[in-house]
């Protein structure tokens, strides 16, 4: 029996998920004021975008980082809310590059490699 398709518009954003194998995930709140940069067209951050232990997106690569925003998009909005974080693992560096349309900055691969708890494949 055929499926019945009823509506092909787009609902938002699609990501690649950036895990490779198992993760720990684990719950950050975001400063949403500090991380409007970093939006899509749909007003979400991307998987892949490291977040500091402060909830705001790197500036230098001392920068401690409590993982990377996934393994979903997140909604920024206008309120500081909690959002999930992988905190360890191996991730896909080409499939975060690909979810934020840009390469990874050199502060951010400094402050990705002062977390010996993730690892960038």
């Amino acid at each position: 029996m055929p499926i019945n398709i009823s509506s092909t518009s787009a609902r938002g954003t699609g990501y690649i998920d950036v895990r490779v194998g198992e993760c720990q995930i684990h719950q950050a709140k975001l400063d949403v004021s500090t991380l409007t940069g970093e939006v899509d067209a749909d007003d979400n951050l991307p998987p892949g975008l490291p977040i500091r232990t402060n909830g705001a997106p790197v500036t230098a690569g001392t920068d401690a980082i409590i993982g990377v925003l996934g393994p979903e998009s997140a909604p920024n909005g206008t309120v500081d809310h909690f959002a999930n974080v992988i905190i360890s693992g191996n991730l896909n560096k080409n499939a975060i590059e690909d979810n934020l349309g840009r390469a990874l900055t050199a502060n951010e691969l400094a402050a990705i490699a002062l977390v010996p708890a993730i690892r960038l494949i």
